[in-house]
């Protein structure tokens, strides 16, 4: 969005993101183009980005869980994706060494990892997730654009620390 107002000065004030993509924010497919290739010649973009509110629960209880971060973020240039991303969550959490993987297969991710908990914020992930990791607990960050997302195994958070308080 930094990117996109900066450039274009959309979307208006007050707009809210419906849809994952962003393609009902006012976009052309040229400008959508060019937002991506901006922030792929950035410099390490993804070290740029402000931490979500109501995540400071996962500083806390870091040493509670053993974590692995996977992003399907694109490369921009600077550090790999990885290194950005672990860079970041040092920067923001004091995560040292964070475990990341970039990968769009985070279902396959999660069921080699072991892993017992997930959350994103994208249905497919999430579909995923239950496919393919079924002992995963899994949920969702509600977003405007996931709202009629639901599944009986699937719990909805409003933020990262409620997700990480819900985990015994």
């Amino acid at each position: 969005m930094r990117v996109s107002k900066r450039l274009f000065k959309k979307p208006l004030k007050g707009w809210v993101q419906s849809d994952w993509d962003f393609t009902k924010c006012g976009w052309t497919p040229k400008e959508a183009d060019r937002i991506v290739k901006h922030m792929q010649a950035e410099r390490n973009f993804w070290m740029t980005l402000s931490k979500i509110p109501n995540s400071n629960e996962l500083m806390r209880r870091q040493l509670d869980f053993s974590l692995c971060f996977v992003t399907a973020r694109f490369a921009t240039d600077g550090l790999p994706v990885e290194y950005q991303a672990s860079e970041w969550l040092y920067n923001n959490f004091a995560l040292k060494d964070a475990f990341v993987i970039s990968s769009r297969k985070k279902g396959q991710n999660a069921l080699e990892l072991g892993a017992d908990f997930a959350i994103d914020d994208k249905i497919e992930n999430i579909q995923d997730i239950l496919r393919t990791a079924p002992d995963c607990k899994v949920a969702i960050m509600d977003q405007p654009y996931n709202k009629n997302f639901q599944h009986s195994k699937v719990i909805r958070v409003g933020s990262v620390n409620e997700w990480v308080k819900s985990i015994k």
